[in-house]
């Protein structure tokens, strides 16, 4: 399951990976390996367009519920509070879980 999350992420954040800065790209990479860190930095930077990230507030989504799922032993009540807020601004068609959801059925 969390390999298909995390390949999931990936086809949502590579549209956008082309005109992240190097850095972005750099911690982007350590993120889908698992980083706890990097994955907050990219959420955090993805659902605001800075830090040399695209504007992308799904990726961002899906980067918090990855952070979740992949860095358990890491994660504290700040990280649920995030999650939380970022995906609850996007509308219920455009959430991670649903496009996540619709990519398991195709």
């Amino acid at each position: 399951m969390k390999k298909l999350l995390i390949a999931t992420v990936c086809g949502l954040i590579s549209v956008s990976a082309f005109s992240m800065t190097d850095k972005a790209k750099g911690e982007l990479n350590k993120a889908l390996q698992g980083d706890y860190q990097a994955l907050r930095n990219s959420a955090y930077s993805m659902k605001n367009g800075s830090a040399g990230h695209d504007l992308n507030p799904i990726a961002g989504c899906a980067l918090r519920k990855v952070t979740l799922i992949v860095a358990q032993n890491e994660t504290d009540t700040s990280d649920y509070g995030n999650e939380y807020v970022d995906c609850k601004a996007l509308s219920p068609d455009a959430t991670a879980t649903s496009i996540a959801v619709k990519r398991i059925k195709s």
